[in-house]
Protein backbone atom coordinates (compact mmCIF):
# COMPACT_ATOMS: atom_id res chain seq x y z
CA UNK A 1 0.00 0.00 0.00
CA UNK A 2 1.18 3.52 -0.75
CA UNK A 3 0.30 6.42 1.52
CA UNK A 4 0.67 10.19 1.28
CA UNK A 5 2.54 11.43 4.36
CA UNK A 6 3.66 14.83 5.59
CA UNK A 7 6.35 15.95 8.00
CA UNK A 8 4.58 17.99 10.67
CA UNK A 9 7.44 20.39 11.30
CA UNK A 10 8.10 21.32 7.67
CA UNK A 11 4.94 20.31 5.82
CA UNK A 12 7.04 18.38 3.29
CA UNK A 13 4.95 15.70 1.57
CA UNK A 14 6.17 12.23 0.64
CA UNK A 15 4.80 8.94 -0.64
CA UNK A 16 5.42 5.95 1.62
CA UNK A 17 5.12 2.42 0.31
CA UNK A 18 4.39 0.07 3.20
CA UNK A 19 5.34 -3.56 2.73
CA UNK A 20 4.13 -5.98 5.41
CA UNK A 21 7.00 -8.45 5.74
CA UNK A 22 4.98 -10.64 8.12
CA UNK A 23 2.47 -11.35 5.35
CA UNK A 24 5.22 -11.91 2.79
CA UNK A 25 6.87 -14.52 5.02
CA UNK A 26 3.69 -16.58 4.81
CA UNK A 27 4.02 -16.86 1.04
CA UNK A 28 5.59 -19.91 -0.54
CA UNK A 29 7.78 -17.67 -2.73
CA UNK A 30 8.88 -15.34 0.09
CA UNK A 31 12.53 -15.29 -0.97
CA UNK A 32 11.61 -14.28 -4.51
CA UNK A 33 9.34 -11.49 -3.21
CA UNK A 34 12.03 -10.27 -0.83
CA UNK A 35 14.49 -10.24 -3.73
CA UNK A 36 12.06 -8.12 -5.80
CA UNK A 37 11.79 -5.60 -2.97
CA UNK A 38 15.57 -5.36 -2.63
CA UNK A 39 15.89 -4.97 -6.42
CA UNK A 40 13.33 -2.14 -6.40
CA UNK A 41 15.21 -0.37 -3.61
CA UNK A 42 18.55 -0.84 -5.37
CA UNK A 43 17.18 0.55 -8.65
CA UNK A 44 15.61 3.55 -6.92
CA UNK A 45 18.90 4.26 -5.10
CA UNK A 46 20.83 4.29 -8.36
CA UNK A 47 18.48 6.61 -10.27
CA UNK A 48 18.55 10.40 -10.20
CA UNK A 49 16.48 12.07 -12.90
CA UNK A 50 13.84 14.85 -12.89
CA UNK A 51 11.35 12.53 -14.67
CA UNK A 52 11.79 9.64 -12.21
CA UNK A 53 10.47 9.58 -8.65
CA UNK A 54 13.43 9.87 -6.29
CA UNK A 55 14.00 7.64 -3.30
CA UNK A 56 14.24 9.59 -0.05
CA UNK A 57 14.74 6.87 2.54
CA UNK A 58 14.18 3.21 3.33
CA UNK A 59 13.22 2.18 6.86
CA UNK A 60 12.95 -1.50 7.65
CA UNK A 61 12.42 -3.57 10.76
CA UNK A 62 11.59 -7.24 11.23
CA UNK A 63 7.90 -6.69 10.47
CA UNK A 64 7.66 -3.91 7.88
CA UNK A 65 9.55 -2.11 5.15
CA UNK A 66 8.83 1.55 4.41
CA UNK A 67 10.03 2.94 1.08
CA UNK A 68 9.83 6.75 1.19
CA UNK A 69 9.84 8.59 -2.15
CA UNK A 70 8.96 11.97 -3.54
CA UNK A 71 5.21 12.54 -3.68
CA UNK A 72 3.79 12.97 -7.17
CA UNK A 73 0.17 14.16 -7.19
CA UNK A 74 -2.24 12.72 -9.68
CA UNK A 75 -1.78 9.01 -9.07
CA UNK A 76 -0.47 6.38 -11.44
CA UNK A 77 -0.30 6.92 -15.18
CA UNK A 78 -1.89 3.53 -15.83
CA UNK A 79 -4.96 4.42 -13.75
CA UNK A 80 -5.25 7.76 -15.56
CA UNK A 81 -5.27 6.04 -18.94
CA UNK A 82 -7.81 3.44 -17.77
CA UNK A 83 -10.14 6.10 -16.35
CA UNK A 84 -10.09 8.13 -19.57
CA UNK A 85 -10.45 5.11 -21.83
CA UNK A 86 -8.14 6.67 -24.40
CA UNK A 87 -5.78 9.61 -24.58
CA UNK A 88 -5.94 12.41 -27.09
CA UNK A 89 -2.98 12.34 -29.45
CA UNK A 90 -1.47 15.53 -28.01
CA UNK A 91 -1.74 14.18 -24.45
CA UNK A 92 -0.24 10.84 -25.48
CA UNK A 93 2.65 12.60 -27.23
CA UNK A 94 3.43 14.68 -24.14
CA UNK A 95 3.35 11.63 -21.86
CA UNK A 96 5.46 9.59 -24.26
CA UNK A 97 8.03 12.39 -24.45
CA UNK A 98 8.28 12.48 -20.66
CA UNK A 99 8.65 8.69 -20.51
CA UNK A 100 11.45 8.72 -23.08
CA UNK A 101 13.21 11.53 -21.20
CA UNK A 102 13.15 9.30 -18.12
CA UNK A 103 14.93 6.54 -19.97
Amino acid sequence: SVYRCAVQASGAVFAVKLIDLRRLRLLENFLREEEKIQREISILQSLRHPRIVNLVEVVQNSEECFIVTEYVPGGELFQEIISKGALKEDDAREIFTQLVEGL
